[in-house]
């Protein structure tokens, strides 16, 4: 029987950061479906991966910018 793997879908804030951007690649390289909550302002350094990830426009710190998030 051939088991079914299921990607894991993973919301990170943050992912402009130092940390943030690290922890995006890592999860790339084990093949997870990644979305990230950028401010518009600050999305710039994540254009070489916009291939590979879901870039979503928000600000941790402003609640209706979070809805349905």
């Amino acid at each position: 029987m051939i088991q079914e793997r299921r990607r894991h879908r993973v919301l990170v804030t943050g992912a402009t950061g130092f940390l943030g951007y690290r922890v995006v690649i890592a999860l790339l390289e084990i093949d997870a479906q990644v979305a990230v909550l950028v401010r518009p302002d600050r999305q710039e350094s994540l254009m070489p991966l916009r291939d590979r990830i879901q870039i979503l426009h928000g600000d941790v710190w402003n609640r209706a910018s979070l809805k349905g998030r």
